[in-house]
């Protein structure tokens, strides 16, 4: 989050990106040090305006509050995609990764628990062995924090299908758009999510995507897939759909670009000045 420079006499205004309750979450996003750091900061909030980047960041802050921070005093606005995330076709990218395949799946986040990889791995595994599909990979791009679950769930893969799945580790801000154009299809089925950018990233750069219903940005997008972030099962359903189905892969990627051009950080920055306008009284 955000907080405004307390050395002005000005109202502050916090911007809230995710938040997470529940105990058995909790266990999942943070140590137990870390989890009682995080509940201090959201206890101490005092900010004359909280800014939550969803409506389920907003209900789950003021959850988390259980009434000792005003309603009234929180708003929703909803974040954007970076301009520079535009259809960038280069079919050089995938050599500079080691993608060895024609057509390949991509996530793109660190990898920490929440983001529930091994899951999207086994979907992946179900769906190129139910269909003997062999000309495909999964691409999972971004920096190896929390790597242990992935790790292991990558272990227990079959040995002949290991090089199906490619783990980038970190890739520079200027590979993304390649990356994203490239490939075939957006997957981000986290456990939860406080918006989601990446998503928006994809759809920019003209990617269909399945995202996990627990993701905040999925409050403002249709043209997109969908499912529970546990049922692995809907997930390979959800993967063969949109990439068996000619109609469909077209619909979310061309109506997906239409969808997010009007989602723009313009926008995003009139409502968060309007705001402002309001906590100071013009």
């Amino acid at each position: 989050w955000f907080i405004a420079n307390s050395a002005y006499p000005l109202p502050q205004a916090l911007v809230l990106t995710s938040i997470v309750i529940g105990a058995s979450t909790l266990a999942v996003m943070f140590r137990e040090k870390d989890g009682e750091r995080f509940s201090y900061k959201v206890n101490r909030i005092k900010s004359d305006e909280v800014i939550c980047v969803s409506n389920s960041t907003q209900s789950d802050f003021l959850k988390f509050r259980n009434g000792s921070y005003p309603a009234k005093q929180t708003k929703v606005v909803y974040l954007a995609a970076d301009s520079r995330f535009q259809p960038t076709p280069d079919k050089n990218i995938k050599d500079k990764y080691n993608i060895k395949t024609d057509n390949y799946f991509l996530a793109v986040s660190d990898h920490n628990p929440r983001k529930n990889f091994p899951h999207l791995m086994s979907a992946f595994i179900e769906y190129i062995t139910a269909k003997k599909v062999k000309d495909l990979s999964l691409v999972i791009v971004g920096p190896k924090h929390n790597f242990e679950l992935v790790e292991d769930a990558y272990q227990k893969i079959d040995d002949q299908l290991k090089n199906k799945i490619i783990l980038t580790g970190f890739v520079p801000d200027e590979d993304l758009p390649k990356l994203y154009t490239e490939a075939e299809l957006f997957v981000y089925p986290s456990l939860y999510e406080g918006f989601g950018l990446p998503v928006l990233e994809a759809m920019q750069c003209g990617t269909p995507s399945i995202i996990s219903k627990q993701s905040g940005c999925g409050e403002i997008l249709d043209k997109v897939i969908k499912i529970d972030y546990w049922d692995i099962n809907a997930m390979a359903d959800a993967i063969y759909s949109v990439c068996e189905n000619q109609s469909l892969y077209e619909f979310l990627r061309d109506e997906g670009i239409k969808e997010v051009d009007e989602i723009t950080w313009e926008k995003v920055g009139l409502r968060i000045r309007k705001g402002y306008d309001q906590l100071l009284g013009k």
